[in-house]
């Protein structure tokens, strides 16, 4: 590393993502990361160019189309030449593609380097290539034997507080939410409101959409499952749900478990990250069990208040671990670790 990078406060930071900007968790998750670090310290961002509006001005923006083959040549060359122009400390990439990618070129940067892994997956020798591993969750970290990782949740913007919802059903209202995709399980979750006594709302859009309203209506639920398409009040109609229901087969971190602790919510799931690594095994149902799963949910209409008293540590975990400034300063820590620079606020 160069004298004037050792000698500079503030280490300068360059964030990857290969995906173009699509309103889904990682790239939530990637913008998120570069504005809340711009506060910190001077950030460059290499993405597609989908995503220069979504960043803040302090950010320093390049776009480059990371979408080709993660082993183009004519793609890996005109990285690998972008970074070595710049005066950055450490490259930080998001997800397997541009973690890979990043790899690739690792050897030939002066940079530091660090990929932080956002679902599960099974250890390779490219991860060794880099200098850090980042893990969304607890569960990533063990899949990944022989790797040294370290956990960062991600964390959340705080939602607009002048932004209320009222739904417009009587009655009980459970609140399920995410893209609508095979693997967040809402076809299981129809099948299980079948018995339960209460309206289901599932905000979300996605190719699933009619073969689930399909299913709805063959299941008996239309009159109680409304499915509300995409949504940019999450935070508000968590708040005005009696609970939420996760039912997904797979996730790398849950950002609507996040969203629903912040809320003050209680929030049952299928056996998942985050939630299977924080809340006790009463609020854990196997994947796949639609039985299981309607079971859970009517308990927990049913002794809402005991079930909300539970959940009180819970949300206060949240309200500690779930910031866009907690996901920062822990990203920070590894950075530091890595460099060997200090990560003090800009002034």
């Amino acid at each position: 590393m160069s004298e004037s990078c050792q000698s500079r406060c503030n280490p300068v930071v360059c964030q990857v993502v290969a995906e173009a900007y699509y309103p889904g968790g990682l790239e939530k998750h990637f913008i998120e990361m570069c504005n809340g670090l711009a506060r910190r310290c001077a950030v460059h961002a290499i993405a597609h160019e989908s995503y220069r509006e979504h960043l803040d001005d302090t950010v320093i923006f390049h776009p480059l189309d990371l979408s080709r083959s993660r082993r183009n040549p004519r793609l890996l060359w005109q990285l690998a030449r972008l970074l070595r122009s710049l005066d950055a400390d450490i490259v930080h990439a998001h997800a397997k593609k541009a973690g890979y990618i990043l790899s690739q070129v690792a050897r030939l940067i002066p940079q530091k380097t660090v990929i932080t892994l956002h679902n599960l997956t099974l250890a390779r020798n490219w991860m060794k290539r880099v200098d850090g591993v980042i893990c969304v969750s607890k569960t990533i970290t063990e899949s990944l034997p022989g790797l040294s990782a370290h956990v960062v949740y991600n964390g959340i913007e705080p939602g607009n507080t002048d932004q209320t919802f009222t739904y417009p059903t009587p009655g009980r209202k459970v609140l399920a939410a995410g893209r609508l995709a095979p693997a967040k399980g809402f076809d299981v979750l129809i099948e299980a409101f079948r018995p339960i006594d209460a309206h289901l709302y599932i905000a979300g859009e996605g190719d699933e959409r009619k073969r689930l309203e399909a299913l709805a209506s063959k299941a008996g639920v239309v009159d109680k499952v409304h499915f509300l398409g995409y949504r940019n009040d999450l935070p508000a109609l968590i708040e005005a749900a009696d609970m939420v229901a996760i039912s997904s087969r797979r996730e790398g971190f849950s950002y609507v478990f996040a969203e629903a602790l912040l809320a003050g919510t209680p929030v049952i799931s299928t056996d998942v990250p985050v939630p299977c690594e924080i809340l006790t095994e009463e609020f854990i149902v196997p994947i796949g069990d639609a039985a299981a799963l309607g079971k859970l949910i009517q308990y927990a209409l049913d002794h809402h208040d005991e079930v909300t008293q539970r959940f009180s540590e819970w949300f206060e975990f949240g309200r500690r671990s779930f910031t866009i400034e907690a996901m920062v300063e822990n990203t920070c820590g590894v950075y530091r670790q890595i460099t060997g620079l200090s990560s003090r606020k800009r002034v």
